[in-house]
């Protein structure tokens, strides 16, 4: 007989290597570095930083002076640029969290009185072989937040879209203990429906039950994944915000998370989590979010019709190189850009929260790898076609963030780029030593609002936000010239290739290619001027008179490019079926 499933504070079973079993760490533990890791962080970030001042050898103001002008003034730039879109960022997260919010939340205490309470509400829960400890948390937070809702016009409905007969049988497990203590009439009615091909189908099924059941227009209906449990209120207190009008579309709260892994990893997702809560602050006092975040998101029931559960189903952006292509992953960013494309009120509810569970038992840093491909190449996918919407609908400031975010993949990697032409071209240790310097100390601040966020304080963000800050603009530039090749892992190792039996594909990589070096190259050829390492107009005038004399040739030469470059293009088309991509 197998055991029953464990309560959320229950060690799971570790066997070591004598067989003797021993506790293991709790669901509920947070997760990160112990005090001696975080003293031994801080120790290494305090040594680096005596090292590096003490390497430049001379005061920061001479070598400001002494040093090469040109690369001075567009750093500068750069730096003023950053902080002060920083500091704005700031400045709108406390307006929004300490005066905007206040107001709404009594906006809608006003209207809950004058109108009545949300008249219906369906959770829409999708989980695909989650562990079982998981979905006890998970299912007897989602009950008794339904235990907390005011009187409804129906009996809240529950709707959980499964992988394996495993899962039906925690959840159903979960949901009688939760259940046991309300009353009959006001108990939810739950429906289990199986849904194993992918998050997308699975969450368009259960999105098309509850539209067949024609809710109230002014109800409201939840997506959440299955390792997402519900902190008290997260649900009831974001309700009444859906009184209020203009009308709110959707919603999405603060997020925690407890992570079972490395402790560099756990970290890593806590640094995340702060950030996030930063900008949604920022961006949601201009009623607007960046995205609908999938593991728990709020939306009103006038929302799910055709279009909003095509898009969730089977979402496609147009390359045109890469023709048009599926989005495998990403259905937040879908659901968001179908309510912004159309100029919907989206909030966000930081004063509530919900948690999230991860597991990192082995690879972490491929894990980590693979989590900046897919959440970079969502953002990089879905930012373009949401520019294209304009700054009408979406609003100005909401407009420029998304521009901004594709701006600063290549902004956050000159510092870098700058430092190897300085330490291996020009052999300025001094000034590598000082843009070290000044990245540690920079990071270190922006870390604070992080800090707060997770009510404590950690060493490792700097560091981190650092090296991920280079590696996830690395992923993203990658990925805006191969957006279609998608790659995931989650739960095992899962690829779909939205590539795969397209014409003409060597070519197409072939292309990418070759633009991306040309891209590349010349991004490391205009930072190398900056800094004096690649003279380019110095030598342009040299160049540009021996190519006088060779004009003939360098024309040949050019046509060629370009003839080889459209007949691969013209090749690539003409090959495709009509209506094909």
């Amino acid at each position: 007989m197998s055991p029953g499933p464990q309560s959320p504070g229950t060690p799971t079973a570790v066997v070591s290597k004598g067989g003797t079993p021993k506790p293991g760490p709790s669901i509920e533990d947070k997760g990160g570095a112990t005090a001696l890791g975080q003293i031994g962080v801080l120790a290494a970030i305090i040594f680096s930083m005596w090292a590096l001042a003490d390497a430049q050898r001379i005061p920061p103001l001479r070598l400001l002076f002494q040093s090469h002008l040109p690369l001075w003034v567009p750093a500068s730039a750069v730096i003023f640029w950053r902080w002060g879109w920083a500091l704005l960022h700031w400045i709108r997260a406390a307006l929004y969290r300490y005066w905007k919010y206040p107001l709404l939340q009594e906006q809608a205490a006003q209207a809950v009185a004058k109108r009545g309470h949300i008249p219906e509400v369906s959770i829409l829960l999708v989980t695909y072989k989650e562990r079982p400890e998981v979905t006890r948390a998970v299912i007897l937070s989602v009950v008794a937040e339904m235990g907390r809702l005011p009187p409804l016009a129906k009996r809240p409905l529950f709707v959980a879209v499964t992988g394996t007969d495993a899962d039906d049988e925690a959840i159903l497990a979960a949901f009688g203990e939760g259940v046991a203590s309300h009353p009959p009439e006001f108990a939810p009615e739950i429906v289990l429906m199986r849904g194993a091909d992918g998050k997308r189908d699975a969450l368009a099924k259960g999105l098309e039950f509850i539209r067949d059941r024609h809710p109230d227009p002014e109800g409201i209906f939840v997506m959440m994944d299955g390792d997402t449990r519900l902190d008290p209120g997260a649900l009831t207190r974001a309700l009444p915000l859906f009184r209020i009008t203009p009308d709110v579309y959707a919603a999405t709260t603060n997020e925690h998370a407890h992570v079972q892994g490395p402790s560099w990893f756990s970290e890593w997702i806590h640094m995340r989590h702060g950030q996030r809560h930063l900008y949604y602050n920022s961006i949601s006092l201009s009623d607007r979010l960046l995205c609908l975040t999938g593991r728990y998101s709020i939306f009103r029931a006038a929302t799910l019709d055709d279009g909003f559960i095509e898009i969730v189903r089977n979402d496609n952006v147009k390359h045109w190189l890469w023709g048009r292509y599926q989005l495998l992953s990403g259905d937040d960013k879908s659901t968001w850009f179908y309510l912004l494309s159309q100029g919907k009120r989206l909030l966000y509810v930081p004063d509530v929260s919900v948690v999230t569970y991860e597991f990192v038992l082995k690879e972490p840093l491929i894990r980590a790898y693979h989590n900046l491909r897919r959440w970079g190449g969502n953002m990089v996918r879905n930012s373009e076609r949401a520019i294209s919407v304009g700054p009408t609908k979406l609003g100005f400031f909401c407009w420029w963030c998304l521009i901004d975010q594709r701006v600063s993949i290549w902004t956050v990697l000159i510092g870098p780029t700058a430092a190897l032409y300085m330490a291996f071209g020009r052999d300025r240790a001094d000034l590598v030593a000082a843009y070290f310097l000044w990245v540690l100390c920079s990071r270190s601040v922006r870390a604070l609002p992080s800090w707060k966020h997770g009510r404590r304080i950690s060493f490792f963000y700097a560091p981190l936000a650092v090296l991920f800050d280079w590696a996830g603009a690395l992923v993203k530039i990658w990925v805006m010239f191969f957006p279609a090749r998608q790659f995931w892992l989650n739960r095992g190792a899962r690829e779909l290739d939205s590539t795969k039996g397209r014409l003409r594909m060597r070519d197409r990589q072939l292309v990418s290619a070759t633009i991306l070096a040309m891209v590349m190259t010349g991004y490391a050829i205009a930072v190398g001027q900056l800094v004096g390492s690649v003279p380019l107009l110095r030598d342009a005038s040299l160049v540009s008179l021996d190519l006088h004399s060779r004009r003939t040739e360098a024309e040949y030469l050019l046509l060629f490019v370009v003839l080889a470059a459209v007949l691969v293009l013209v090749r690539i088309r003409d090959r495709e079926p009509r209506g094909a991509s």
